[in-house]
């Protein structure tokens, strides 16, 4: 088999993300997948723009990773980037659907109307989803 004639890395790993079900039949992140982005985001925005567990950050006693960064470091740092890219999109959309999405996982409140809340909330959703499928974020 010639260079030519080798599928692209693009389309391998296309493939593999729906292999994996990773994306819906249509090439859409599914619904639990972005309410988990929007958990994240809440969480980053609610710690000061940093990941709270719950738990101390660190713990009385020695370290002997050695000074390298373990498994959940390196996952709390991918979820950091993660809500950095969904805050940047959200900040994005137009004021109505970022009013409705600060209100419903933020719980803020707006003493101006601002058309109808749940059709700028979708609105918002399915902006959010296009903008982090385009970051391929899925």
């Amino acid at each position: 088999m010639s260079i030519v004639e080798t599928p692209t890395i693009t389309k391998t790993l296309r493939r593999t993300k729906e292999e994996l079900g990773a994306s819906t039949g249509a090439g859409r992140m599914s619904d639990l997948r972005l309410e988990w982005h929007f958990v994240n985001w809440r969480a980053w925005m609610r710690s000061g723009c940093d990941i709270v567990r719950g738990l101390p950050r660190a713990s009385v006693g020695l370290y002997s990773g050695g000074g390298r960064a373990d498994f959940d470091d390196m996952a709390d740092a991918s979820e950091r980037r993660v809500a950095v890219a969904c805050d940047a999109i959200i900040e994005g959309l137009c004021p109505s659907q970022r009013a409705a999405i600060y209100h419903k996982y933020l719980y803020a409140v707006y003493p101006f109307p601002r058309g109808n809340q749940a059709e700028c909330l979708e609105r918002g959703r399915e902006g959010v989803r296009t903008g982090l499928e385009r970051r391929g974020i899925w």
